[in-house]
């Protein structure tokens, strides 16, 4: 329907995500909203953890699909994840209160002064009296 649209608008669209394990799941995280992993291999939870320690937050789907329908209802209703995948949300992207523009520019500002700070200390350490030069 609408071709246009990037990844990140078809987030903001979308109430849940079904997802393999990949970097798109940590990019969903800032929706806030709750995702279900698919376990095509049909990891015992605890492993499939293990493995995948950034994806703890996640509904998982075993194989055999028999859960998706609680799975989903889980997501759509209480959804029990929500407070590990907020914590899950700032172990993996951080802390933005400002929002994650004003962080990156925040800390675009910092490596800029770092940057100046060292070139100054650079300049002064290599820095020498010349004597003059006579005309000739």
């Amino acid at each position: 329907d609408h071709p246009e649209l990037d990844l990140l608008a078809w987030f903001d669209r979308s109430d849940v995500l079904l997802a393999d394990v990949s970097a798109v799941v940590t990019d969903f995280l800032q929706t806030d909203k709750p995702y279900l992993l698919t376990n095509p291999r049909g990891l015992d939870r605890t492993t499939f953890d293990e493995r995948f320690p950034s994806h703890r937050a996640a509904y998982v789907v075993d194989p055999d699909l028999e859960q998706l329908s609680e799975l989903l209802d889980a997501a759509f209703g209480d959804d029990p994840l929500a407070t590990q995948r907020a914590e899950m949300k700032r172990a993996v992207l951080g802390e933005h209160p400002d929002g994650p523009l004003a962080s990156f520019r925040a800390a675009l500002e910092a490596s800029v002064a770092r940057g100046r700070a060292d070139a100054t200390r650079i300049s002064n350490t290599f820095a020498y009296d010349q004597p003059p030069r006579r005309a000739t």
